[in-house]
């Protein structure tokens, strides 16, 4: 049976680190509840909320699926960043529950360096 292209590329890429595949997947999985109890509520005040959530999560799937160190970083660097920012704007809502999931991505960087 031929490969997809989707399966070559992944087959050239690195795997994804455990400790990076649990975090993204722990954070998926939270980000995926949060929208629904909040799609939920009706409160059109809300949306942006979700909005935020989802754009946050988009790209984790690639991250896992095609997975190198500049994803990572960018994931880290650019998209939680803007993730905050976003968060900050919004009255009223909660801090981040996903600070130790960024922390055990995190800690994946200086181990890559470390070795190289």
């Amino acid at each position: 049976m031929k490969s997809t292209t989707c399966e070559s590329h992944v087959k050239q890429n690195q795997k994804c680190p455990p400790e990076v595949l649990n975090a993204a997947c722990e954070i998926l999985h939270l980000a995926a509840i949060s929208i629904r109890f909040a799609a939920l509520t009706g409160k059109p005040s809300l949306s942006r909320y979700c909005a935020l959530e989802s754009s946050h999560i988009h790209n984790l799937p690639n991250l896992i699926r095609y997975f190198d160190l500049d994803r990572l970083r960018y994931y880290l660097d650019v998209e939680v960043a803007s993730y905050l920012d976003g968060m900050n704007a919004l009255e009223g809502q909660e801090p981040s529950t996903y600070d130790k999931h960024w922390e055990q991505m995190r800690k994946y960087l200086p181990n890559v360096n470390a070795a190289g």
